[in-house]
């Protein structure tokens, strides 16, 4: 199924094709998810505020371990792009039938190098942080979502490089994962890292259901509070 979809490009005489992810993207896609979340203002404060820095090696390693999840996810999850990886979306869909051994190994085999790659090489601050992150973030999906999370559509993973940036590129994406949505009455759900992009996905039919706060109470961080949000989509109905 190399084509999902089309979209008109607003501003271009042409059309946007979304497709899936292929072997041939995935450098790109490594690479577009290391530089576009440079200056996300939760990636600053897990890692760049909190001296991990950006040397050659971290961001070979940071491309190769995007590089092993997508390998990952495109075996897990459903995983599209536009322009061969210039922009990309992952998105788990909720089956009826439970997750094979082959896909609980890598979900684990994945979530252990992450776990243990960040253990290695993140400072003392960055994994206080992380940590930080991970206790705000599970009571808010309790509160908000509960056991409605396990019939929902996640998506985790939504990142265009710099320069294709402007183009209509993830709201192609983000309309065909929501199109799949609403085809099965389900809702969606993701984590919006910049209070910036709320109106980007108000215009793709999410709304912000729940929040936290990250760096309010941290003597280490001399900036205003990161906002994260947990955002919501109900299915449309014909």
């Amino acid at each position: 199924m190399p084509t999902l979809l089309k979209f008109d490009r607003p501003g271009v005489g042409s059309t946007t094709q979304v497709g899936l992810l292929r072997h041939r993207h995935i450098w790109r896609a490594a690479s577009a998810y290391d530089r576009a979340f440079r200056n996300d203002p939760l990636h600053v404060y897990l890692t760049v505020s909190a001296g991990v820095t950006n040397t050659p090696l971290s961001i070979f390693r940071k491309r190769f371990l995007a590089v092993v999840g997508l390998l990952v996810w495109m075996r897990t999850q459903l995983v599209l792009t536009v322009d061969d990886g210039a922009t990309v979306v992952t998105a788990e869909v909720p089956s009826k039938e439970s997750s094979g051994l082959r896909i609980r190994f890598l979900n684990w085999f994945y979530n252990t190098l992450s776990h243990w790659v960040r253990k290695l090489t993140y400072t003392n601050e960055a994994l206080k942080r992380r940590a930080e992150c991970d206790t705000k973030m599970k009571p808010v999906i309790a509160d908000k979502l509960g056991d409605r999370a396990k019939d929902m559509i996640y998506i985790p993973l939504i990142v265009t490089e710099p320069e294709s940036q402007g183009r209509g590129y993830s709201k192609a994406l983000l309309s065909t994962v929501t199109n799949i949505a609403d085809s099965r009455g389900l809702a969606s759900w993701l984590f919006s890292s910049n209070i910036r992009n709320e109106g980007f996905y108000n215009k793709c039919g999410f709304v912000a259901a729940g929040s936290f706060a990250l760096g309010d109470g941290n003597p280490t961080w001399d900036k205003d509070p990161i906002v994260v949000q947990l955002m919501i989509r109900e299915p449309k109905t014909a």
